[in-house]
C-alpha cells in the first residue's frame, strides 16, 4: 500500500475495470515514511502544522484495510462496509479528518456502495474525498483527478450523463498538466472520456430529438 503514482486502477474487488478508473488506494505507509507534515491553511493561507500520527491506529487501519479489501473481493459487501467504515474512523483519529489518507479510505468505502448501487451514499463520500484532496493537496494534484474520475464513473452508472463529460475533462486537464500527456493515468482518463463520448453519440442516434414543427401559415 505504498503511495503510488496514479495508475492503480483496481476496482473494489481488485479486478481491473475496462474503460474506467476506480482508484481505491490507501497511502498510509507513505504517511509514515514522509515527515507526517500536512499543510494546514489558516486565515493567512500559509501556516504549516506538523502532525504526528498515532502509529498504532495507522497500523490497525492498514491491517483492517487488507481484510476489508478481501471481503469486498469475495462480494461480502456488508462486512467490507463495516471494515472500511472502521478504517475511516481509525485514520481520522490518527491523522485528522482532513488528511489525504482519509480521502483514500472514503473512496474505498464509496467503492463498496458503488457495487451495491447505493449511489447517493457513494456520491456523498466521493464528494467529501474530493474536498479533502483539493484543500490538502491543491486543485491541480493528480489525487484530485482520481476523485473527479470516481465521480464521473458514478454519474455514468447512475445515468446522470450531463455531469460525466465535465468531470472527465477536468480530470484530464489536471493529469495532462501534472503528469504529462503520455502518462498511463492521463491516457486512461482520456480513454474513459472517448468511450463515454462514443456511448453518448450512440444514445443520441437511438433517441434523436424531434425536430421542431414549422409554424403553420394561414
Amino acid at each position: 500500500m505504498s503511495g503510488p503514482n496514479l495508475p492503480v486502477f483496481a476496482g473494489v474487488g481488485g479486478a481491473i475495470l475496462v474503460g474506467v478508473v476506480v482508484v481505491i488506494v490507501l497511502l498510509m505507509r507513505r504517511s509514515r515514511a514522509r515527515s507526517n507534515q500536512l499543510a494546514s491553511k489558516g486565515a493567512s493561507g500559509s501556516a504549516e502544522i506538523s502532525v504526528e500520527p498515532d502509529s498504532g491506529l495507522v497500523d490497525a487501519a492498514e491491517r483492517l484495510h487488507k481484510e476489508a479489501h478481501e471481503m469486498a473481493r469475495l462480494g461480502r459487501y456488508d462486512q467490507a462496509e463495516q471494515m472500511y467504515a472502521r478504517v475511516v474512523e481509525l485514520l481520522e483519529n490518527a491523522l485528522g479528518a482532513k488528511h489525504p489518507d482519509v480521502a483514500a479510505a472514503l473512496s474505498n468505502l464509496a467503492g463498496v456502495y458503488f457495487r451495491q448501487k447505493r449511489f447517493e451514499e457513494c456520491e456523498a463520500l466521493h464528494k467529501r474525498a474530493l474536498e479533502i484532496r483539493e484543500n490538502a493537496l491543491g486543485e491541480q494534484h493528480p489525487q484530485v483527478a482520481k476523485s473527479l474520475n470516481n465521480l464521473a464513473l458514478l454519474y455514468k452508472a447512475w445515468g446522470k450523463f450531463t455531469e460525466v463529460e465535465v468531470l472527465y475533462e477536468r480530470a484530464l486537464r489536471i493529469l495532462q498538466g501534472s503528469l504529462g500527456p503520455d502518462h498511463l493515468s492521463t491516457l486512461a482518463v482520456a480513454d474513459n472520456l472517448k468511450v463515454f463520448q462514443r456511448e453518448q453519440a450512440a444514445r443520441r442516434a437511438r433517441h434523436p430529438k424531434p425536430k421542431p414543427k414549422s409554424p403553420l401559415l394561414g
